[in-house]
Formats: C-alpha cells, structure tokens, sequence
C-alpha cells in the first residue's frame, strides 16, 4: 500500500469513528432533552455538538472517499473488498440497533426516541464494525 493510500485510510477510518461518536451523542442528546427535564439544556448542547460533529464528518469522509478513488488509492463503494466489508459490517449494524433498542426501551414518552435510538445505534455499530475490520484487514495505518 502507498503512502498516500496509507494516509488517505487512516483519515477515512479517523471520520467514520467520529461520525459514529456524533451519530450517537447527536441521538442521545436529543433523548436527554426530551426526557430528563433538568437535563434539558446539557441534551440540546451534546445534540448540537454531536449534529456538527456529524455533518463535518460526513463532509470529510465524503471527501477523501472522493480522493482516494481519484487517486487510485482505493475505492470505498465499488472494490470487491469493499462490499465484502460492508457485508460483514452489518453484524455490527445488528449490535448496535440491539443496544439502541434496548436504550429505547427505558424512556418513556413518545415514539421518536423510541425509533432513532435504534438507527443511531445501527448506523454507530456499522462504521465502528467497518472501522475494525478494516484495521484486521490492511492493519493500521
């Protein structure tokens, strides 16, 4: 592996670890906010953060996506290994949407925390699993 692919990986698996971290405390805050009533304005600040967190993340990790493929590093989406990885990476969309569930489970209120804790905790399990097995893969890097 190049250098330049080298590094170019390192930045993707740096985004999608923050993207998962900002995927749930963007969720998390905003179940706080809605359920804890003293807990109201430390949930809006931890959403507002971690919906930040998420949209930069989402930007950069697009963007060295994009240059890694232009460079020829690798491709995200279309290389053999990065279907077999988004594959196997469901397992940890499955935990993760377990956890979540299971997190839903303890409020009370309405059905919208009840629904995005789940997916938060899908798509959180998805990259974190993705990230690691990414790392058995091509080690770090």
């Amino acid at each position: 592996m190049t250098d330049l692919a080298r590094q170019l990986r390192g930045r993707v698996r740096l985004f999608a670890l923050i993207n998962a971290g900002a995927i749930l405390a963007w969720r998390v805050g905003e179940a706080l906010a809605a359920q804890i009533a003293g807990a109201a304005g430390a949930g809006f600040i931890l959403s507002g953060i971690g919906m930040a967190l998420w949209i930069v993340s989402v930007i950069v990790l697009f963007g060295q996506g994009w240059h890694a493929r232009k460079a020829g590093a690798f491709d995200l989406v279309r290389d053999a290994w990065a279907r077999r990885l988004h594959r196997d990476a469901l397992a940890g969309a499955a935990g993760g949407a377990v956890a979540g569930y299971a997190l839903a489970l303890m409020l009370d209120g309405s059905g919208a925390e009840r629904l995005t804790l789940p997916m938060a905790g899908a798509a959180a399990g998805f990259l974190i699993t993705w990230v690691v097995l990414d790392v058995r893969r091509h080690g770090q890097g």
